[in-house]
């Protein structure tokens, strides 16, 4: 969606954009709003298995409509692939708004490949996720626990799921993707960048550098510093800020500004300054996180 390019372009997207941004109040349709179905599929602790939970009703406050209904095959033909190793999933029957596989596995140890997020089916129409998946590095997920970073990271990972920076290509928001300024260009985003967190550029500033999976899949983490939606978790404190709310308006959710988290850039702590015991390395790299297998449409009864 090149809002900006055209003035008339950017009328029709500011429209659209305000149809799906709400200030306040719940509900929303598709019977009671937006949900997303946890499936573990391999072992978690209590505390683990809470943080996503947790994350899933977070996302169901934000979001707040429900999607229709999407069929799979009940012989489970249609599977979500894991990325680390050979493990397929299979989906059956009807998925309403959002399922997501949930695996913890050895990977590489701490500090190396924390995992990858993602959807693995999208709506064909409407293009938003139906079917993702979360992988986990098990010594990763461990210490993210012991240093309470647990909660934020996955709330960050399963954000991905949902098409923040895994669906914007697709959607067409962003520009800028093969040089050194990418930009987000999401007219919800953009209001929210200005009028709530203190923007000033003309479009939303998108990560450059990171590699692979971390690149023009977050907010540039020197504009936005300790974000949740950076590729990097810095900072005593990780909020949600209204643009990364308003973000998910412009992938076409119905969503409540309101659930965002109180953030300005002008005080947002800078990248490095809280790391213990370093000014050279963030508290948590979670960039190289989304899914390199690009998802599958299917068929979406909604128009």
């Amino acid at each position: 969606m090149h809002a900006l390019r055209r003035s008339a372009t950017r009328l029709v997207s500011l429209a659209a954009a305000a149809a799906l941004l709400s200030c306040g109040g719940g509900g929303g349709g598709g019977g009671g709003g937006y949900q997303i179905q946890l499936t573990f599929e391999t072992s978690v602790t209590d505390s683990q298995r809470a943080a996503f939970q947790a994350a899933a009703a977070r996302i169901g406050r934000i979001i707040t409509k429900g999607l229709s209904p999407v069929s799979f095959d009940p012989a489970g033909t249609s599977t979500c692939d894991s990325e680390f190793g050979t493990d397929k999933y299979p989906v059956k029957g009807s998925v309403k708004d959002l399922l997501i596989f949930v695996e913890v596995k050895p990977i590489d140890g701490v500090g190396g490949v924390l995992g990858s997020s993602g959807p693995c089916y999208t709506r064909s129409k409407r293009g938003l996720p139906v079917v993702g998946i979360m992988t986990f590095d098990q010594a990763d997920l461990a210490t993210l626990e012991t240093n309470g970073l647990l909660k934020n990271v996955v709330l960050h990972e399963m954000l991905h799921v949902v098409g923040f920076g895994t669906i914007w290509t697709d959607r067409s928001l962003l520009t800028g993707a093969s040089g050194a300024d990418p930009e987000f260009t999401g007219a919800g985003a953009i209001a929210a960048f200005h009028d709530s967190n203190g923007g000033t550029t003309a479009t939303v500033p998108v990560e450059a550098t990171g590699g692979s999976g971390t690149a023009l899949a977050h907010w540039r983490e020197s504009v936005f510093k300790n974000e949740l939606m950076t590729g990097w978790i810095s900072g005593s404190t990780q909020p949600l800020s209204a643009t990364s709310v308003g973000s998910l308006a412009d992938l076409g959710y119905a969503v409540n500004l309101a659930q965002a988290d109180a953030f300005n850039l002008a005080t947002a702590s800078n990248l490095r300054a809280l790391e213990k015991g370093s000014t050279e390395e963030p508290a948590a790299f979670v960039g190289n996180d989304t899914r390199i297998t690009p998802p599958i449409p299917i068929d979406d009864a909604t128009p």
